[in-house]
């Protein structure tokens, strides 16, 4: 992975592969499915805090916000704000069609994602979008756990979501007679404006593995957590 320069002339970017801590994000999803962070805005009585609530858990998972190209997932503020820069909310935190368009579209940094996956072969920690058909999507949960049959078959999903507020909820007793199953790369991208020779930019509270991209070197880090606005790490780049 090499540098690149996306943010225009006189600014170089730095490329960084975050891991997607599964359990992180199932474990956001379990605390916060009956209740809501303070921390965040809730569009419960705004046409529901659904994809909110699963785009807190992606980035609990440790999936860093993207303000990357045309296709943007972010949040920084309740403003709506599509455009590729740290401001506002981008209709794809909050909104199930346009975060389900990200999710195919996005390319390079954030999210890096497999759309219409094989409806079996969901893991804990991928996403559901639900409803009565592709024109007709309602609804955005997260698989907690997985039901097999004696045979290893799935034959069923386990999620947490808002609005409804349902932990540990059988999705076969939704009723929702359409689902789009969404699933993640172990691995995504961020590109990140270089600092200075030992620092970057970050836009995600929580990350579990951060490999340092350095030219033809790399370091791995250990566990940390950050605040998500403007958080500046830290990072020994080994010669």
């Amino acid at each position: 992975i090499q540098r690149r320069d996306q943010a225009g002339a006189g600014k170089e970017e730095t490329a960084v592969k975050i891991s997607y801590n599964r359990q992180a994000a199932v474990e956001y999803a379990q605390t916060w499915a009956l209740d809501r962070n303070e921390e965040w805005a809730d569009y419960s009585m705004n046409g529901g805090n659904c994809q909110n609530f699963v785009s807190q858990c992606l980035l609990a998972g440790g999936i860093p916000m993207d303000t990357q190209g045309e296709s943007v997932w972010k949040w920084y503020g309740d403003t709506p704000n599509n455009l590729p820069n740290m401001q506002g909310r981008s209709a794809s935190w909050s909104g199930v069609d346009e975060f389900l368009n990200y999710a195919r579209e996005n390319e390079g940094s954030g999210l890096a994602a497999i759309v219409d996956a094989s409806y079996d072969t969901g893991e804990v920690g991928d996403v559901l979008i639900v409803g009565y058909g592709e024109e007709e999507l309602y609804h955005a949960v997260m698989i907690t756990d997985v039901v097999t049959d004696e045979d290893g078959n799935v034959i069923d999903y386990l999620v947490c979501s808002n609005t409804a507020n349902q932990k540990d909820y059988p999705i076969s007793a939704y009723g929702y007679t359409y689902q789009v199953l969404i699933t993640f790369a172990d691995d995504c991208l961020f590109l990140g404006e270089l600092i200075d020779d030992i620092c970057i930019r970050s836009t995600w509270f929580k990350w579990i593995g951060l490999e340092w991209i350095h030219d033809n070197d790399a370091s791995i880090f250990g566990a940390s957590q950050f605040d998500r606005n403007w958080t500046v790490l830290f990072l020994h780049v080994f010669p």
